[in-house]
């Protein structure tokens, strides 16, 4: 199943590379997102092959996704005092958790996930304000805008993450077998996720939005 969803990150990362979706507001900060994300699979994977240590590896990329996904989703919002005050609020917080959880990373302590639960806390209601916001002022059907699809993916990842990971730490310590079982969810909403990205890219072909009025010429009068 490893192999399978990395396949499918990358291949996610490589339609939206090729097709990123017109006019997405932060596609930068997605698309650097994918590439890491795809970058950190792969040297997750060689490591594991040759048996090193990666989990610290995973540690500091869950800050970094964080930090990147937290500026893609307020660059949705058009106010500028709002992007650059809550891009400070998730800055401070990352810079936080990372010194509150530093003893349990060094002690590769699963305590270190508290942080992953308030990542996906935040990350979980910031794209769900973005659907909300979509639903109540987008003018076209919410099918046919590459963002609804991106930002439900990652509010069905982040939202189920929030009692998977805890309870995942609650099993691990009381049922091993139960525990490994219990990681197939996450395979469910890791596919959904980028599954969804790939929908995104395949909208905006399909759908483009229609141009500014700004860039139409207007008709000659008769």
């Amino acid at each position: 199943m490893m192999v399978v969803k990395v396949l499918l990150l990358w291949a996610a990362t490589w339609v939206y590379l090729r097709h990123p979706p017109p006019r997405l507001a932060g596609a930068t900060l997605l698309a650097a997102a994918l590439v890491l994300a795809s970058a950190v699979e792969l040297t997750g994977i060689i490591s594991a092959i040759r048996a090193h240590y990666n989990l610290h590896l995973f540690d500091f990329y869950g800050v970094a996704e964080f930090l990147l996904l937290a500026g893609f989703g307020l660059a949705q919002f058009r106010q500028v005092r709002v992007r650059r005050a809550g891009m400070a609020a998730a800055l401070a917080l990352a810079v936080g958790l990372s010194i509150w959880e530093w003893p349990a990373m060094v002690a590769d302590d699963l305590s270190a996930s508290r942080s992953l639960l308030v990542n996906s806390l935040v990350l979980s209601g910031l794209f769900l304000v973005v659907l909300f916001r979509l639903a109540f002022f987008s003018l076209r059907p919410l099918h046919r805008v590459p963002l609804f699809w991106i930002a439900l993916g990652l509010v069905i990842f982040f939202g189920v993450e929030l009692p998977y990971r805890g309870l995942y730490n609650l099993l691990n310590a009381t049922d091993l077998d139960l525990a490994r079982k219990f990681t197939h969810i996450n395979d469910i909403t890791f596919t959904l996720r980028y599954g969804l990205v790939i929908m995104a890219c395949l909208v905006g072909v399909r759908y483009p939005p229609p141009p500014e009025p700004w860039t139409t010429s207007a008709s000659p009068s008769s």
